[in-house]
């Protein structure tokens, strides 16, 4: 089942009734909230209609692997009628009933597996019981947005009764759900994001993209599920080391409203910090009498706004010191509640507070990390060798705190010694073991900021010059800590570089040497270019060398020298990093930045990282094309080329992962499950020899494309040939290829991607992959999060001022497999219709198997539209306005889906007809569906000659093409026009050839005026006919052979709009009165049309039109390029089943490759 909008807007009537007062904030029963979820247990949506569930359902199930259940759709599959049918039908009581019935089954018949949208039941009598039994062992996610967004998707109700609505709702699904979601709507992106986007990307699109990785990153920290990321991670990266055990760890520490005011700002800024605290006084979210519900709606919108412009771990505080209010310590611990569904990574608790609410709030936490925080109001002259200090130590610990935080104002600089000396005595003593964070505050306690080594609060440069009254100022910024630290000779400055025998001209000092700076270290990173490793270690004997970027030759020549290998590197067998140990053990590398003698070498890869499932083609045998065989496996792909110049070379690298296949396997535990994390599914791997070969024809065309080929540039050209053959690079949905030399930058290979980059191909070369790779390097020699945008601008700007190209850089693959925008001269489109009826199945699922099996485009069929706006509003007859909603619905889901919409259709029943009345009525009609294409994004309606019974139409050629120009002028008004696509149907009354419809375009005469031309439609009606013993007319052949010469010698491309490719079965017997199919009242074909369509070459099924041969007429002869759509329909599309609508996109995507093959497509530019 796929998703839906999950709810009917709750009318005053339909209101719960809350179990806590409106004026205050409803939190859950935290007996059974924030468990340790089992990884398959289904995750369940509540909250208002409106609210985007639907869409993140689509999000999330896409990345769990979850199905998604809707509680509209399921009720209507259980019953065969809406909600509003069924209680006009039934009664309210009954309705009720079935309703809990149904919601009951829904979540306890799933509870793996699965992502529910719930429906209104939820909030109500015994609804609430179920939900609240169910979120025992499953994540239940209440879901906001703001009104005004709510308004206009569903555009009902003002934005006051939205508001008012959502307030009263609030405390049932706060008290029914664990977390929340606010779903903020980002469509004003800056400049800055839109102009870093590739062009065909929208900023619908991005806005969407960036909901999906909030609403992921929700999901993935309250479960512990790995991220779509994790698995292109190091284990040794960064990000999998908790900052609490980092050395000299900093918090960028700002009140909650100046962080809001400045938050565009900050927006693709290097913020330096390593979390982000969001300080809240509390004297600004109480009232009379406690917190106001909507001020638990604030807080979560502007948690949710700062999550999304900076991607910080945040550390939620509600400050109640300074408060000139005296606030109850329960409207405290409801806020800290609050702060919890919010999934923070931090949240402070005053160490002050009762004991039992502190303890109830650290079983409530989940994944969040409790910091037991302590500040001293009135500090004595000794304040830090008091026994309240220690005393606050051992109560934080004894409570299950994660980590202590006290601070007192400093009264004089001693006070920051007193500080240092107060944390080196908890360090030493054995019974505490807790994390601490102790420093003084004010301009006097700046010091012990600095020498306190985790999570030190800072201020940033940004908030001096843009808010310079904040309180924060007072604070250092990264930088002056930093060089703070290292003045102070706690840290020592170190010098890196990159070594190997091609290293003249590398950008990576730029980079490097440009994020030392920016973030206060005194280290310096250098070009080391030698023949041989002896100068390297030389270098090892200097007490303050701290590591290097190794390149070619000596990625596999320097392990046998080292002490300790990563995991990626053993199985790769190659190495792109070393680091110098102080220590003899693999935990001083997180001992960083401390000169010394070196005890130990440690050899990392950062080389293999990609993403997307598919067949990957390397080409190479070296010591990269091991990385980039590594990333592929990572990445899961199944199948492997390996095309390298010596087949020795590459069998070598075969037998190598082959081999460490084999050692993980013997790893398994006994029931199965293997305990490496590194370990991932074994691919096939193969060797392809020439390029002179064919590519084999059991394998799928590469996708990926990886060139791990060395090359220079020799007099203005590029030393080797990396180009491959065409027909390696035939894919219909295009690929990225991604070249690893920058010497030249532009090499054979990237060339020739670039000309093929209509056809979907993405080149990238080297130069944009430097800095992602020097990212990960910059973390493993400092332990400092790399400045990333900083980076990337600084290798650019290095290589412009230089103009020089750059040789043998590694790769992080993880930020470089774009999403794969298919853009050729034919694109695979269908007609929504053609995946299930909208009455059986719901459209999000469809649009999902459409764009997971390859489908670029997609038509819209408005019965689609017309249930969509059903289930959203639960009406039986939607208003324009619910229409036009569930367009904006339709056309969200779809750019998250990266469909294109090339149409809307059917206009039915409208030229010619003697009922003008009917006609006026229909004019009325196109303008609401002008609106609807203009959400759609498409330009095109579909209008199929009209079939009505005889005697209700003219029959008058010159009132069809009046009342078709008619509709031709109001088009072409539109902004942007609208394009009409004149159809002729092989039943239609009048225009039931296309040599009709070409003469009807004629006449017309409007630009905006066209044809769309189906292969069943023309061979229906001039080759094949249901009704007879032959299936054939009886001059079948030859009469189809004159019509498609005079099809290619008088109808003009430029009228051709786009075509549809499509057969039909052969009918066993006649199809006439008797017969199966056959309706009273309509023509043969008609319900030969309805039932018995087939996909191109499902001969199986009984498909026997000439319609290749109709294709090749279009395509070779006319020259056709553009959609091409699958426009099926059949009986199947009427069957029930969740797997309707993926059976019907495998067969349609099956005959769409075969058709590309058989037309040779590939071969068309």
């Amino acid at each position: 089942m796929a998703a839906s909008a999950a709810t009917t807007p709750l009318g005053p009537s339909r209101m719960p009734t809350p179990q806590t007062p409106l004026t205050r904030i409803c939190t859950p029963d935290h007996s059974h909230t924030r468990n340790n979820y089992a990884p398959n247990a289904s995750i369940a949506l509540i909250g208002m209609r409106g609210s985007g569930m639907s869409t993140l359902a689509v999000m999330a199930s896409s990345a769990l692997g979850f199905r998604i259940l809707d509680a509209d759709q399921y009720f209507y599959r259980a019953t065969g009628l809406s909600r509003a049918v069924y209680k006009s039908t039934n009664g309210i009581s009954q309705y009720r009933q079935e309703e809990l019935r149904l919601m009951r089954s829904m979540l306890f018949d799933n509870p793996t597996g699965a992502v529910i949208v719930c429906g209104p039941g939820v909030v109500e009598g015994t609804g609430k019981e179920w939900l609240s039994e169910y979120a025992k062992d499953h994540l239940i996610i209440y879901v906001l947005r703001d009104a005004e967004e709510i308004k206009r998707h569903l555009r009902v109700f003002d934005v006051d009764t939205i508001r008012d609505l959502t307030r009263r709702a609030a405390p049932a699904y706060r008290k029914l759900s664990s977390f929340e979601f606010y779903n903020i709507s980002d469509m004003s992106l800056s400049k800055l994001d839109v102009a870093s986007s590739r062009g065909d990307i929208s900023p619908r699109a991005l806005a969407l993209k960036k909901v999906e990785e909030d609403f992921l990153q929700l999901i993935y920290s309250i479960t512990q599920r790995h991220d779509c990321y994790s698995k292109y991670k190091a284990k040794n990266s960064l990000s999998s080391i908790p900052l609490e055990t980092r050395k000299f760890t900093y918090t960028l520490s700002l009140p909650l409203s100046t962080l809001i005011s400045l938050i565009t700002e900050f927006r693709g800024l290097d913020t330096e910090a390593d979390a982000l605290e969001l300080t809240i006084p509390a004297s600004s979210l109480f009232n009379e009498v406690g917190v106001e519900e909507t001020v638990a709606d604030r807080i979560s919108r502007q948690f949710s706004v700062v999550k999304r412009n900076i991607r910080l771990p945040i550390l939620y505080h509600i400050d109640i010191y300074g408060s000139e209010k005296g606030n109850s310590e329960d409207e405290y611990f409801e806020l800290l509640h609050h702060g919890l569904r919010l999934a923070p990574e931090y949240l402070c608790v005053d160490l002050k507070c009762d004991t039992a609410k502190i303890q109830n709030l650290i079983a409530c936490k989940g994944q969040t990390n409790i910091i037991a925080h302590y500040v001293v109001s009135d500090p004595a002259e000794d304040g830090w060798n008091l026994p309240k200090q220690w005393a606050m130590i051992e109560r934080a610990q004894s409570l299950g705190c994660d980590i202590i935080r006290i601070c007192q104002e400093a009264r004089s600089v001693e006070d920051n010694f007193a500080a240092q000396h107060f944390i080196h005595r908890v360090k030493s003593s054995p019974d505490h073991t807790i994390p601490l964070i102790a420093y003084n505050t004010g301009r006097l306690g700046r010091m012990s900021c600095y020498l306190n080594p985790i999570l030190s609060p800072v201020t940033h440069p940004l908030v001096r010059r843009l808010a310079p009254n904040c309180q924060s100022n007072a604070l250092l910024t990264v930088q002056e800590a930093q060089k703070a630290v290292f003045s102070s000779f706690l840290l020592d400055g170190q010098y890196f570089g990159i070594y190997g025998n091609c290293t003249s001209k590398s950008l990576s000092p730029a980079m490097h040497n440009a994020a030392f700076k920016l973030l206060g270290m005194p280290h310096r990173y250098n070009i080391f270019l030698h023949e041989s490793m002896d100068q390297l270690f030389e270098l090892v004997k200097d007490n303050t060398f701290g590591g290097a970027s190794i390149t070619a030759p000596f990625k596999t020549a320097i392990i046998p020298r080292l002490n300790f290998l990563s995991e990626e590197a053993k199985a790769i067998g190659a190495v792109n990093t070393l680091l110098c140990l102080k220590e003899p053990s693999m935990d001083s590398l997180l001992d960083r930045n401390t000169a010394g003698p070196t005890v130990a070498l440690f050899g990392e890869n950062t080389d293999w990282i990609v993403r997307r499932r598919t067949t990957g083609l390397i080409i190479g045998a070296g010591g990269m094309a091991r990385a980039a065989a590594y990333a592929l496996i990572r990445l899961g792909v199944k199948t492997i080329l390996i095309h390298n110049r010596t087949r020795s070379r590459a069998e070598e690298l075969i037998k190598q992962f082959a081999s460490q296949h084999k050692n993980e396997s013997s790893k398994l535990s006994a029931d199965g499950i293997n305990t490496e994390s590194g370990s991932f599914d074994h691919p096939s791997f193969r060797v392809i020899d020439s390029k002179e070969d064919a590519w084999p024809e059991d394998l799928s065309l590469p996708t990926i494309v990886v060139s791990c080929v060395a090359t220079r540039e020799v007099d203005g050209q590029c030393s080797a040939d990396t180009s491959l053959p065409d027909h390696w690079l035939s894919s219909p949905t295009g690929g990225v290829a991604i070249e690893l030399s920058y010497t030249p930058l532009e090499t054979p290979l990237l060339k020739q991607i670039k000309s093929l980059s209509e056809k979907g191909w993405i080149p990238v070369d080297g130069l944009q992959v430097l800095p992602e790779q020097g990212m990960m390097q910059f973390e493993l020699f400092t332990t400092r999060r790399a400045p990333a945008n900083l980076m990337r601008e600084e290798v650019f700007r290095a290589y412009k001022e230089r103009l020089e190209r750059i040789n043998d850089i590694v790769v992080d693959l993880v930020h470089l497999a774009t999403k794969l925008h298919t853009m050729s001269s034919f694109q695979p489109a269908i007609l929504s219709a053609s995946l299930g009826r909208a009455w059986l199945h719901d459209f999000a699922n469809k649009a999902k198997q459409a764009s997971e099996h390859g489908f670029q485009g997609i038509e819209v069929f408005y019965e689609d539209l017309e249930y969509e706006a059903k289930r959203l509003h639960s009406v039986e007859t939607p208003s324009n306005d619910q229409i036009l909603a569930a367009a904006s619905y339709i056309r969200e889901l779809l750019d998250g889906l990266k469909l294109t919409v090339i149409g809307l259709q059917p206009f039915l029943f409208y030229e010619g007809l003697k009922d003008r009345e009917q006609h006026a009525r229909l004019i009325e009609k196109i303008k609401l569906w002008f609106k609807i294409a203009k959400i759609l994004g498409t330009n095109t309606i579909q209008i199929p000659a009209n079939f009505l019974p005889a005697d209700q139409l003219t029959g008058d050629m010159d009132v069809i093409v009046g009342d078709l120009v008619e509709l031709a002028d109001l088009g072409i008004k539109q902004d942007p026009p609208i394009r009409f696509a004149y159809e002729a149907l092989c039943w239609s009354t009048h225009v039931d050839t296309w040599e009709k419809s070409w003469e009807v375009a004629k006449k017309v005469d409007r630009p905006n005026f066209g044809l769309c031309l189906d292969t069943f439609n023309i061979a229906g009606r001039v080759w094949g006919d249901p009704a007879s013993p032959t299936g054939k007319t009886p001059n079948a052949d030859q009469d189809l052979k004159e019509s498609l010469e005079r099809l290619a010698k008088e109808v003009t491309l430029d009228k051709v709009f786009y075509i549809q490719v499509v057969d039909a079965e052969r009918m066993e017997t006649p199809l006439v009165k008797g017969h199966p199919f056959h309706v009273d009242g309509n023509p043969a074909r008609m319900n030969w049309s309805r039932n018995a369509r087939a996909y191109m070459y499902e001969t199986d099924r009984g498909a026997y039109l000439p319609v290749e041969d109709i294709a090749k007429v279009l395509i070779h002869d006319m020259g056709y390029k553009g959609y091409v759509s699958m426009e099926l329909f059949s009986r199947t599309m009427s069957e029930e089943g969740e797997d309707v609508p993926k059976e019907h996109a495998e067969r349609g995507i099956a005959a769409w490759k075969t058709f590309v093959e058989r037309l040779k497509l590939n071969e068309i530019h």
